[in-house]
Formats: structure tokens, sequence, C-alpha cells
């Protein structure tokens, strides 16, 4: 009787444990699908520690591994999975997706095909899972390889929604928005329960800028599955940009309390903190992470860039300077420089802004910061410095378009004497800018300097361009509109010996200063002339 209630009682403990197994999987399984790959971890971890026998359990802690961007040790798990079954499609993929993330295409798809021979026609699971370690590396992704074989699935099963969604995922590594969403929807035709596909189609609304139709479906996705972290946090970014400020905290503290509560998600706290311009959480949220991940460089950056935002310049600077400390150089973007270079200009630090700018530009051929380089030298009468630059960039591409790299330009060139040089940027100011007085004043200055006796008064046109596009009631603009008036006035009367015009010209002078001595006293030899 004891043997048969042992055996009982055995077979009662061991159906219990598979019963446990695969509700633990499932738990897995809905931590990975809602992001929370650290929870994934550690219960795929629970459970291969309770059987290490079977290879799928290598598997699925291989995934949440990868998941968590620990492709060395995912690799590790999926071949531990071979070692036990050699012939285990699953950790096959796996492999192949960590081979794919190596930069080794062909030796990933040869695994893949291999998987393939190996599998019936009819094995969509399969299919799926190596469409989706076809787009499961960032840099190595082949999106087209992984359509073209879930299209041919379609023809053996076009009731998947596995399958429609893993195709709305190649489309959407794509671009296709469009490709994408239509996936998407086959899926959730086919399965009006999958959350994901209706928050990957709001992102892509987002991304479309169509808000409402994406706030619209993460909400659908809230409801088939309440407290979906992405679905939370992409309707706070939403609201906050919104301005709906109440909103998007609510929707990031329901994010917060569903995800993860790990550093992972901390730090992916501070981004999105940072992302929605809410700064002084953000700096609060990294401050905390920094005292836990001391060398975390990223969360540096963060901060930095946030003070940056806020324009509070000296507390930037600082963490620019912890930031450069710890970054790899092989990690530096051009951001980084640009961002800190301006952080520079503003506490007055003008030679060190020149440099970062110019590293910006080393790192990122893009970035062209060559209008506010000339500006920054212009400032510490480094004419010569300007002039050197403006010739470098002119070289490098002979279309600049900026006016303002040839206004700058061009103030140096005139500083230094070079009028000729001055007066031709100056010409290409007003053509790029052709209602920009300043344009048009430089080259009243170059010819005034070229015809410094006003033999040939030069000057003439470019005064009456000023005239016609400044506004004459601007005080700003007042020393510049008399100097016209005094010079068209002499004009009038010398070369057009039209004593009328320039009475005029001298009565307009005197509208604006009443004590003007010239104007006076020419208006008085006019009317003396006159008599």
């Amino acid at each position: 009787m004891k043997k048969i209630i042992g055996v009982f009682a055995t077979a009662g403990i061991l159906f219990n444990t598979q019963n446990t197994f695969a509700q633990s999987e499932d738990a897995g399984m809905k931590a990975i699908k809602a992001e929370n790959f650290n929870s994934a971890k550690n219960i795929f971890r629970a459970i291969l520690q309770s059987n290490n026998t079977d290879p799928k359990n290598y598997f699925n802690f291989g995934e949440a591994l990868y998941a968590n961007d620990q492709f060395d040790s995912a690799k590790i798990m999926y071949n531990a999975g071979l070692a036990i079954d050699a012939r285990s499609k699953q950790n096959m993929i796996g492999v192949g997706k960590c081979l794919l993330n190596e930069g080794k295409k062909d030796e990933a798809k040869k695994i893949f095909d291999k998987v393939l021979d190996m599998a019936k026609t009819n094995d969509i699971p399969t299919a799926v899972l190596i469409a989706q370690a076809y787009i499961g590396s960032e840099k190595y992704s082949m999106p087209d390889a992984a359509i073209e074989l879930l299209n041919k699935k379609k023809e053996v099963n076009d009731k998947s929604a596995a399958l429609y969604e893993a195709l709305g995922d190649a489309y959407n590594f794509k671009n296709d928005g469009g490709n994408a969403v239509s996936a998407y929807e086959a899926a959730i035709q086919n399965d009006p329960t999958r959350a994901t596909a209706l928050t990957k189609i709001g992102e892509i609304y987002v991304r479309a800028k169509n808000y409402e139709v994406a706030i619209e479906d993460f909400n659908k996705a809230l409801t088939l599955e309440p407290g979906f972290p992405p679905a939370h946090r992409e309707l706070s970014d939403l609201y906050f940009r919104a301005g709906k400020f109440d909103k998007a905290k609510t929707e990031f503290d329901e994010y917060i309390k569903n995800a993860d509560q790990t550093i992972e998600t901390k730090i992916r706290s501070a981004k999105i903190l940072y992302k929605s311009e809410r700064y002084d959480d953000a700096i609060n949220a990294i401050n905390e992470i920094i005292k836990v991940q001391p060398s975390n460089y990223i969360m540096y950056r963060l901060i930095a860039y946030s003070y940056t935002k806020q324009e509070k310049m000296n507390d930037a600077e600082i963490q620019f300077q912890q930031y450069f400390q710890k970054v790899p150089t092989n990690e530096i973007i051009a951001t980084d420089y640009s961002n800190y270079a301006k952080v520079l200009n503003k506490t007055g630090k003008d030679s060190l802004s020149i440099i970062y700018m110019k590293k910006a530009m080393e790192v990122d051929n893009s970035v062209d910061f060559t209008a506010d380089i000339l500006i920054s030298y212009f400032k510490q009468k480094k004419y010569s410095n300007v002039v050197t630059e403006f010739e470098k960039a002119l070289a490098k591409n002979s279309n600049i378009k900026d006016p303002n790299t040839f206004y700058n330009a061009a103030r140096s060139y005139y500083n230094l004497d070079r009028l000729k040089d001055a007066d031709s940027a100056y010409t290409i100011v007003t053509k790029l800018s052709p209602k920009y007085g300043g344009g048009w004043w430089g080259k009243v200055r170059c010819a005034l300097r070229i015809d410094s006796t006003n033999a040939n008064y030069l000057a003439k046109p470019y005064y009456d361009k000023y005239l016609e596009i400044i506004k004459l009631d601007d005080p700003k603009f007042k020393s510049n509109i008399i100097e016209a008036y005094h010079y068209l006035a002499d004009y009038s009367f010398t070369k057009e010996n039209d004593k009328e015009k320039a009475k005029d010209y001298c009565l307009k002078v005197l509208a604006l200063d009443a004590d003007d001595k010239q104007a006076q006293d020419a208006l008085k030899g006019l009317n003396e002339k006159k008599k």
C-alpha cells in the first residue's frame, strides 16, 4: 500500500512540477513581451536550475539573456542546449542569431537554412523564430530574408497571428510603415488579443505624427492587457508632447509600476524622462543610477545634456568633463562634442569651444559648425583665423548656402583690408539673403573705402537698396539712415545737380535729428544758392 501511495505521490508531484514549469514559462514569455527582461531572466534561470536536461530551458534562458543584450552569455546557453540535443531547432536558431549579431551573415544563414530543411513545411513557429532571428541584430539584420521567408509560409498558413506580427516587425525594421501596419492588422484579425501588435501600430503612427490614432491604439492594447508597460510608456511620451502633463505623469507612473524595478528599468526611465524633457526628474533619476553604476558613461552623457537643455552651463560643463573622462573614445558621438562646444561658448571659453566644434565635424561629416567657428574667431578679433577657416570650408564645399558664413568672412576680410574679397563675400550674402540689411550695409562700407573720395559714388546703389529693405521707423537703424541721407544729399547735389532733391534728403535727416549740424549747414547753403 505504501508503495502504491508512493507511486501516486510521485506522479502527483511530477504533474504539479510540470504544471508549475508551464505556468512559469508562460510568465517568462509574458515578461519578455512586456519588455521586463530582467524578470524573464530570473524566471527562466529558475526553470533551468530545476530542470537542466531539457534543451528548451536553455533556449528560453538564452532568449532572456539576448533580450538583455547579454549576447555572449546567450550564445553559451544556446550551445549548452545543443550539447544535450544537437538537433534542437530552437537552439540552432539561437546560435545563428548570435552569429548574425557578430556580423557573420553567411554562417548564420547556413544554420537557418539547415533548420528549415529539418523542419516540416507547415512548421510555422520555426519559420517565425528564424524570421525574428533575421531582424534580431541592430547592425547586421536581414529584414528582406525574413520577409521572403514569411511570405512563403503565408501560402502554407495564412491564419497565424505570430507569422503576421513577425512580418510586421520585419517591415517595421525597414521603416516600411504601410506594409508593417497591414501585417500587424492581419495579426490582430487572426488573434484579437495581441496587445503587442496594437502597441507596434501605435508606435508607427507616432513616427507618422498621427498622434490621435496612436493614442487610440495604445489604449486598445491596455484594454486587452491592462498594465502593459510599453503602451504606458508610449502614452506617457505622447501626452507630454501634447502638453497634457498630468496624463503624462499618470501613464509614466503606471509604466514604472508595471515594469521591472531593476537598474535597467531605472536607466530606461531616466532616458524616458530626458526624452520627455523632464530634465529635473531625469537628473535626479540619473544621480541615483550613478551611485550604483559610477562608470555608466551614458548616464553622464544624459545628465550633461539635461543641464545643457536647461541652460545651466556651469553644471553642464562639470558633467561633460566627467563624461569625457569615462567614455571610451570610440563611443563619443558628434553631439557630445557639439553640446560641449555650446556649453564652453556660453561660459566664455571661446577658444576651447572651437576645438570641440572641430572635433564634432571630424566625427560626423554632416555636422557643420563653420558659421559658429567664424563667429567665435570674430568675437576674439582673430580675423586671419576667420578667413583661414572660411577658405578651408569653401575649398571643401563650394556650394555653401549659409549667409552667416559669408557675412562673418566678409567682415573679417574688411578688417584685414582685403576689400575686394570682402565685397565679393557681401555680394553673396545679398544673394542668399536679399532682405538682410547687413549684407547691403557691408557693400556700402566696402564701396566707401574703395571710393574714398566719392569720385564715382560707388556706394549710392547700396545705400538705396539698404533704405528700401529696412524699416525706416526702427530706432536701431537711425544712425545708418542719417548717414545714407547725408550721402544721397551730396550725390544729388554733386552728381545730379538736383538741389531740391538734396534739400529733401537734408530735411529727412533733420526729421530724425533736428540738431544735425551737417544737415543744417547743407540746407542753409542750398537755400542761399537758390537765392
